[in-house]
């Protein structure tokens, strides 16, 4: 099982280090492989907002780097993780930027068969909105049942005992649940968010309109139209049922 471990720091600090103990904790119940990613050692350019990703395809970004290179091993991955210090109640600039330039998966999500993982630390508060945010990007993406772990880490020192207990209590309980998720794995199964949003993007993005202005989500969406989901994904009825209820109403607000 390969997980891609995104690290969303400035620098190699806390968050490096509490993801290597979540690793090493995961590591214990199976045949597991971390691929890391360190921001702080990528070039990766910063997004312009040209839009050209979401119109035309990830491939017409303008910037030249690895992005693509680093989406196909996301692709390849079994889960992907993103981990970010707490910066004044919000995500480093780091995994700000390399979200926007993935921007175009919001989009045309193509991490469905991937689990995620959501990691943050934290010197003092601000780590819920963070966590809260990283998974809806993870979820956006496609990505399945995703764990969060939220850490704390007080720029001091020498931390307490009280708190290394508490973080390595934390990591323990949910390096158990990502490894059995992980293990566990036989197909993907849509939550609910995952089907209203397949649905609401696929009605708007198979619409006229959309056919010149967002080329690439027309064309991705239309060889989905007779699909209840991604890639031949199995959806209950229920499910399919609400999807289809969100799809006329998504066509009365955009249209």
């Amino acid at each position: 099982m390969n997980i891609f471990a995104v690290v969303g720091s400035q620098r190699r600090g806390n968050t490096y280090r509490q993801v290597e103990k979540l690793e090493k904790e995961i590591k214990k119940y199976g045949d597991f492989n971390f691929e890391y990613l360190n921001l702080w050692d990528e070039d990766i350019k910063k997004c312009t907002g040209c839009h050209l990703c979401l119109i035309h395809g990830i491939e017409k970004c303008p910037l030249e780097d690895n992005i693509l290179d680093i989406k196909e091993k996301m692709i390849k991955a079994d889960a992907i993780l993103l981990s970010s210090p707490v910066y004044v109640m919000n995500v480093a600039p780091n995994i700000k930027n390399f979200i926007d330039r993935l921007c175009s998966v919001c989009h045309r999500p193509e991490f469905i068969k991937q689990n995620g993982i959501a990691l943050t630390t934290v010197g003092g508060y601000g780590d819920k909105n963070v966590l809260k945010y990283l998974k809806e990007v993870l979820s956006v993406w496609g990505t399945q049942k995703v764990v969060k772990v939220g850490l704390q880490t007080p720029p001091v020192k020498k931390v307490s005992e009280k708190i290394t207990k508490k973080n390595y209590k934390i990591i323990k309980k949910k390096a158990e649940k990502i490894a059995n998720n992980l293990l566990h794995k036989n197909k993907v199964k849509p939550t609910f968010s995952n089907i209203l949003q397949f649905h609401a993007q696929r009605a708007i993005f198979t619409s006229e309109s959309s056919k010149n202005n967002f080329p690439a989500d027309y064309n991705f969406y239309s060889e989905l139209k007779n699909k209840k989901f991604h890639k031949n994904i199995d959806v209950g009825f229920f499910k399919s049922a609400i999807g289809k209820i969100v799809s006329k109403i998504a066509l009365l607000f955009f249209d």
